[in-house]
């Protein structure tokens, strides 16, 4: 243009209907060119281009469901960096993108990848030490040349035992890494079985990129001719037949427990200095009673006890008005909790232990329908829904029947939670050893580790055999050996690789049993028979339960006997 033309064209107004008309048009030039240099108003364009520009990239990315953390633009007039709820994005020149194509061409030519390849992690499930062990055939982000059809030989420092009286070996096959929706095993055949002893045999894998088999493992026994064994890899279509955990509490006493009730509440001195233990140490016993008396059908005679017992009155107005110390408070509020939805109305405190609010809230849950386990926790951390459900299942046994009636949606995202908290406990096990080990707190894995364990056999409860197939319909056989992988390795670090963990076990299991009165009985020689003598009694009984393993026929779960 020429002078006079670009001043008609400014006069026109189309200029100014461009840049700041309703409908955005931006002109973008390779050349040094602007119509007026006001900085003010090519900042406002700046600032509203990138602006509509991040708007662009957010909807772009829901609506592709694009969840990558890096995202690359190509554009030579963007700024270098941006950052959009937590994507790094970054942009390149077109003349950028040309850089290192030299050294990609000669990967070509050499039939290497013009990337890097990390194999995902692979392990072998077999028993060692008396317990589950993952062998590693592929270790995490193990870096392997990659070349097109050769073959590339992988040697395994551990050795693999064959066991006896097997006329065909398989070994479960996992990854950590991998998405694939099939299920593996190693399958070893050989004229040589069924062994009369057990052999240790040397693995070696062979990978070969673009292969149709890419796997392959070779055995090399001392003595024995490599020969003599195949390998191959075997889907698994087995389907798992979870069995159901049929505990009973045995026949209810046909005793005057009103007058147990009575006794148990009498008993409490309130001038006595040991007042504090003596709640905790009645508070279970009272609560069963209560429980099994409504449950006889017996719920008005424990409302009238409820209004008329005079000690029950005198801990109401202790704990309402706040006379004695805070740690005191809270074990009578406990205390009174036994009672369940029943007292709730009449305690006035707000600032009392998480562990009264589950109380008083969900024992004879059932006896009120506008009370929801989601409304108590509210926006607590998902762990502590399965806590809650762990602990409340097996103090009071009416409790996980009525969740499924009231609330299944709960117990069903608590499991899908299970399942991705169990993978990064498993993953990241070191790191929070090391953590809660410098805190002097390991009681915290050992804890948590009980409570998902507990979470689940309190699922295997449900009466309702029609709900227990829909909860465990939304795991898929893949998803529930995984959940199996993780729970057996876990365990295996408690009970063998970390010593003072298995003392804080020892030590939650202990307090949890003291709390339900109930135990896990299973017998050893079950155990030993199957190489798993020091798997831990409750990991086992998890295990035999969800995989339908005859095991679960030496297990016993009981009432706690007096001694």
């Amino acid at each position: 243009m020429n002078e006079n033309e670009k001043n008609n064209l400014i006069s026109s107004g189309k200029i100014y209907k461009v840049i700041f008309g309703n409908k955005r048009r931006y002109l973008i030039n390779n050349k040094t060119f602007y119509l007026e240099k006001n900085e003010e108003i090519l900042e406002k364009i700046k600032i509203e281009f990138h602006s509509n520009l991040l708007n662009f990239i957010k909807k772009f990315l829901d609506k592709f469901r694009i969840e990558k953390k890096k995202l690359i633009i190509i554009s030579d007039y963007l700024y270098r960096k941006y950052v959009i709820e937590n994507m790094f994005i970054k942009t390149m020149k077109e003349k950028e993108l040309s850089l290192g194509k030299e050294e990609i061409i000669e990967k070509i030519k050499n039939g290497k990848t013009p990337w890097n390849e990390y194999l995902p992690n692979l392990s072998l499930e077999t028993i060692k030490d008396g317990h589950f062990y993952n062998l590693e055939l592929i270790k995490k982000n193990q870096d392997v040349e990659i070349i097109l059809g050769k073959e590339q030989i992988i040697n395994i420092n551990e050795e693999l035992l064959l066991p006896k009286d097997e006329k065909i070996i398989k070994f479960p096959l996992y990854s950590q890494d991998s998405n694939n929706k099939k299920l593996y095993f190693l399958e070893i055949r050989s004229d040589l079985f069924p062994l009369k002893e057990n052999l240790v045999v040397n693995l070696e894998v062979i990978y070969s990129y673009g292969s149709k088999e890419p796997y392959k493992i070779n055995l090399k026994a001392k003595d024995t001719d490599s020969s003599k064994f195949s390998t191959k890899w075997t889907e698994n279509i087995d389907n798992l037949e979870i069995k159901s955990l049929d505990f009973t509490e045995g026949n209810i006493e046909n005793s005057n427990r009103i007058e147990k009730i009575n006794r148990i509440i009498n008993s409490i001195k309130l001038e006595d200095v040991e007042l504090k233990l003596n709640l905790k140490r009645k508070k279970n016993k009272l609560r069963t009673y209560i429980i099994e008396e409504i449950e006889k059908g017996n719920l008005e005679t424990i409302k009238n006890l409820l209004e008329t017992n005079s000690k029950i009155q005198d801990l109401l107005e202790i704990l309402n008005e706040k006379k004695v110390e805070k740690d005191l408070l809270d074990e009578i509020a406990i205390f009174l909790a036994s009672f369940g939805i029943l007292i709730y109305d009449k305690i006035k405190v707000n600032d009392l232990k998480f562990d009264y609010k589950k109380r008083v809230v969900l024992f004879l849950y059932k006896l009120n329908n506008q009370i929801k386990l989601k409304d108590i926790l509210k926006d607590e951390n998902k762990y502590y829904h399965i806590e809650t459900i762990a602990e409340i299942a097996w103090l009071d046994r009416t409790f996980i029947n009525n969740l499924v009636e009231k609330e299944l949606e709960i117990i069903i995202f608590s499991l899908k939670f299970l399942k991705n908290s169990l993978k990064f406990f498993n993953q990241e096990f070191e790191n929070e050893y090391k953590k809660w080990n410098k805190n002097e707190q390991l009681w915290r894995i050992t804890n948590k580790f009980v409570n998902y364990l507990k979470f689940i056999l309190s699922i295997l409860t449900i009466k309702d055999k029609e709900k227990l197939r829909e909860i465990f319909k939304i795991l898929d056989t893949r998803t529930i050996l995984k959940i199996l992988y993780d729970i057996k390795a876990i365990d295996r670090k408690i009970q063998i690789e970390y010593p003072k963990l298995k003392e804080e076990f020892k030590k939650a299991i202990e307090k949890f049993d003291r709390e339900i009165e109930t135990e896990i009985i299973v017998q050893e020689k079950q155990k030993k028979e199957v190489g798993l003598e020091l798997m831990s009694d409750l990991a086992y009984t998890v295990y035999c339960y969800l995989t339908g393993n005859d095991g679960s026929e030496a297990i016993k779960i009981q009432k706690m006997s007096k001694e």
